[in-house]
């Protein structure tokens, strides 16, 4: 991703005037998502998969046996340790699916963010994260891999490759590695509509190695439990435009002066949406 690269957050319109007052978005657990296979699919659907497919390779039986009983104990574990929190985007502005789901039926809003200002101002990394000490490490952005046989063909190289070279440690040194970046990203093919790009941020330990060197704040538990980011820094931002959902009670001068109200300066587009919804 270079230069400006809008992606898309689909809200109310009590979100919005949230996001301006604030000018912060929140990072919430990804696990209480509308997908219910949300982080756990990598662990569960991905790696059941790669099971099967590792069983047909040369690694000896009882070399893969036992190291997939360990795995399988371990992935119980994983499930429930180091949710990732994140905040998700859309690559589309203007599509049903979203404005649905997310912007309140048409009666929301489409709000334009540029990713890559979040890369050069909030020092977030276009990668897939993993639990770190250092807050750089643990968080990233990335585009959402929807569960597709090639990608699973891809993960059981990786497992395949570090079972031979490692024997049972492979579990340690690559796969939970491998699976704990992937988690906070594959999603059920079904969902592929939303064109999902997403910053996720896996929080990091309070140790004495512990090394904070991205604006991101501590848990808040006001309302619902989150961290949140800066979208805004002096008179540059993040927010770039406001499509305003079809059947929103605000008009391009309510938004406008919103804008202004907040201090976000009168330079962001505002358009309204092309998707004629018809709320029954």
């Amino acid at each position: 991703m270079s230069g400006t690269y809008l992606v898309y957050h689909y809200c109310t319109v009590e979100t919005f005037k949230s996001i301006l007052k604030s000018k912060v978005l929140w990072l919430c657990d990804l696990t209480d998502s509308n997908d219910e296979q949300e982080v756990i699919r990598t662990f569960v659907v991905l790696w059941e998969g790669v099971k099967k497919r590792l069983k047909q390779t040369d690694i000896p039986k009882d070399v893969l046996d036992n190291a997939i009983q360990l795995i399988d104990q371990q992935y119980k574990t994983e499930i429930q340790t180091d949710p990732p929190y994140g905040v998700c985007f859309c690559q589309k502005e203007d599509i049903s699916s979203q404005w649905t789901e997310y912007g309140d039926h048409t009666r929301g809003v489409s709000l334009g963010f540029d990713i890559n200002w979040f890369i050069h101002n909030d020092g977030i990394r276009q990668q897939k994260p993993h639990p770190s000490t250092v807050q750089s490490n643990a968080i990233g952005c990335d585009t959402v891999i929807y569960h597709s046989e090639e990608f699973e063909v891809q993960i059981a190289d990786v497992c395949y490759r570090a079972l031979k070279e490692q024997g049972t440690s492979a579990w340690i040194m690559c796969i939970r590695p491998t699976f704990k970046h992937y988690s906070g990203f594959v999603k059920n093919p079904t969902f592929e509509s939303e064109a999902e790009i997403r910053i996720v941020y896996y929080p990091i330990r309070e140790t004495e190695f512990a090394r904070k060197d991205v604006g991101v704040s501590d848990l808040k538990t006001n309302i619902k439990e989150h961290y949140e980011i800066p979208w805004i820094k002096g008179s540059s931002k993040a927010l770039k435009s406001v499509c305003i959902g079809h059947n929103c009670e605000l008009s391009e001068a309510d938004v406008r002066k919103l804008l202004v109200e907040n201090e976000i300066g009168t330079d962001v587009q505002i358009k309204q949406s092309e998707c004629t919804y018809r709320i029954r």
